[in-house]
């Protein structure tokens, strides 16, 4: 089954949003479409997901014939389901299988990256790539612990290599962009429909195994936990969804939803309630939306949107959690001392305070601790007393996460890891933002990453959120090269083969 529709959808597409020079004018929206045989494919692959996370280990064998399937007839559909395979907690968890998926693809990534015949473009962000990564080996000098266990973490931020996957991919074949963005919604939608199902029809961890908290117990094919007969809702976490941070740019510039498919969207947050998720897609499609009348008209939309969800919320008993979230900025304003100020956040200040004091009280604030690892990292110094819990037998800890990535950041780095990191993803947009009309493309999915990190989801410090923003700084670099937009290599190909 391989699909045709590639020429169809971009003819569809007005010409300035489909060649790599295209300028950045707002076009209009077309309307989301996909033949059935992609959402058939996408299905069938998700499914497999959710079967492996339920400890069948046998689907894994169909997950691998659907990837080499898709690599032969689809390599834009391969592409998006290696990315959410390696990103994929919220259907396999860390706990199922043994093996990071991301460790493979790392290995790979940097052959590629000596090997890959460059343009000044690719060369350039290859450069400020291998910069960023010698740049962390150097601040791991600065502390006590060993090497092989900071690599550990040191690895999640080098999941930025993944950018020259697609690169390899698509050598000297030709990339369409808007067919990755209309991949990239069709798997978002189905997503989205996992997470209505599971949270509201199923009520469990079926679709999404992964998707459990700490405090529950998650599910295999042979033990399922659900209470479809229970009027109980439970959260979902948001780690099965990642892929909403390459959506909001499509969204926002490209694509328009009809209402059942904004529903299924709305639904799948409704079943997550993460506000820092939820913000951060708001926030993203709102800002992306090109002319500033349509971003005062959005953000207006939004306003009266949360302002509305919020009395419904203080109403139903704070389901949704916008009341609470909203309480916890009115108790920030009127702190008065640490144990106060850590309630915020869901205490996440609670997380912060002391390790912060440990990083000042050491002389570490400018380099960081090191990448030491939450578990494994033994070492006296960075033992801590967290006396801001509420649940005592959390108190001993390490200061090695918080759920706060751009204070992890700090923790591991310090302040000039901060400065760095932020520098690097900005330069490379400067890099590539000439060179096609796409950049805001990448540009979007460091803001909605960035955002989702301050509640501990994604991040740029993560390798279940940073693939996807390797996977958008790769297909901006596609975009860009010269002779190699769609329309340009059909007229080839007509040319070559004339009729």
């Amino acid at each position: 089954m391989t699909d045709n529709a590639t020429s169809s959808a971009t003819a569809a597409l007005p010409a300035s949003s489909t060649g790599a020079s295209s300028g950045t004018p707002k076009e209009a929206k077309v309307r989301l479409t996909a033949p059935r045989s992609t959402w058939m494919w996408a299905i069938g692959f998700l499914l497999s997901l959710s079967l492996t996370g339920l400890s069948l280990y046998p689907a894994l064998l169909f997950t691998v014939f659907i990837l080499l399937n898709r690599f032969v007839n689809d390599r834009t559909d391969f592409l998006v389901m290696l990315t959410i395979l390696v990103t994929s907690p919220g259907f396999i968890s860390r706990d199922v299988l043994p093996l990071n998926f991301i460790d493979p693809l790392l290995a790979l990534s940097c052959i590629g990256m000596l090997v890959y015949r460059k343009n000044v473009m690719v060369k350039k962000v290859t450069i400020a790539t291998f910069g960023y990564v010698i740049f962390l080996l150097v601040m791991s000098t600065f502390s006590d612990e060993t090497f092989s266990i900071q690599i550990l973490t040191m690895r999640r931020y080098m999941s930025i290599l993944v950018f020259i996957l697609p690169l390899w991919v698509y050598a000297n074949r030709r990339f369409d962009i808007n067919e990755l963005y209309r991949k990239v919604l069709v798997y978002t939608l189905i997503i989205s429909a996992f997470y209505v199902l599971d949270g509201f029809i199923f009520k469990g961890w079926i679709l999404l195994p992964g998707t459990f908290s700490q405090y529950e117990t998650p599910s295999t094919f042979w033990d399922l936990h659900w209470a479809p007969t229970v009027m109980k809702f439970p959260r979902k976490y948001p780690s099965g969804i990642y892929i909403i941070i390459l959506a909001a740019y499509p969204l926002a510039r490209h694509y328009k939803l009809r209402w059942w498919q904004w529903a299924l969207i709305v639904g799948a947050f409704a079943a997550m309630r993460t506000m820092t998720v939820i913000a951060a897609f708001v926030l993203t499609y709102v800002t992306f939306q090109g002319r500033f009348k349509q971003f005062a008209k959005y953000f207006a939309l939004a306003t009266v949107g949360i302002t509305i969800l919020y009395f419904v919320d203080s109403s139903t008993g704070g389901y949704m959690r916008i009341e609470s979230t909203v309480q916890q900025f009115a108790a920030l304003n009127e702190s008065q001392d640490s144990e106060e100020l850590s309630e915020f956040g869901s205490t996440r200040m609670a997380q912060i305070i002391p390790k912060f004091e440990a990083l000042a009280e050491q002389n570490c604030l400018l380099q960081g601790f090191g990448f030491i690892h939450p578990t494994k990292t033994t070492l006296p110094r960075y033992q801590i007393h967290n006396d801001l819990y509420s649940d005592i037998s959390l108190a001993d800890e390490n200061a090695a996460y918080v759920e706060v990535t751009q204070f992890n950041t700090i923790l591991h780095t310090g302040i000039i890891g901060l400065i760095v990191q932020t520098f690097f993803y900005v330069y490379l947009y400067f890099i590539i933002r000439r060179r096609t009309g796409h950049a805001g493309f990448y540009l979007s999915t460091i803001m909605m990453a960035s955002i989702m990190g301050i509640g501990g989801f994604g991040g740029l410090t993560q390798d279940d959120s940073l693939p996807y923003v390797a996977l958008a700084l790769g297909a901006c670099l596609l975009d860009a090269r010269p002779g190699m937009g769609p329309r340009k290599a059909n007229a080839s190909a007509q040319a070559e083969n004339p009729k």
